[in-house]
């Protein structure tokens, strides 16, 4: 199970994951949280690993974001640009990106 709050809250809004990259058996998945932060999958369906990449502006990202694992519980790095992870075969890695303005963010009016 899954015992973090924040891992707990990507399946709570009604709002869907939606993929920002694929290729081949690779596929990237966001999904907007309501704390404003997103959280990332990366899903190697593949039979060998994969390093998997995703942009911010690929993620509608901006500014400097906070890159936290989910699973372990730890904050992996801070970026402006990008995020890379090696995913094992079959493997999945789980990350969220905060603080930033997400898509819903810039959008919205004050």
């Amino acid at each position: 199970p899954i015992k973090s709050s924040a891992a707990s809250d990507v399946y709570k809004r009604q709002i869907q994951s939606y993929p920002v990259w694929q290729e081949g058996e690779q596929v990237i998945y966001a999904k907007h949280l309501e704390d404003g932060s997103m959280a990332v999958g990366f899903f190697n369906r593949g039979l060998q690993s994969a390093k998997m990449a995703v942009s911010l502006r690929q993620l509608g990202l901006r500014g400097e974001q906070t890159v936290r694992d989910l699973w372990q519980q730890k904050d992996l790095m801070k970026t402006s640009d990008h995020f890379e992870s090696e995913v094992a075969s079959h493997g999945v890695v789980l990350v969220k990106f905060l603080p930033g303005n997400s898509r819903a963010q810039i959008t919205e009016k004050p």
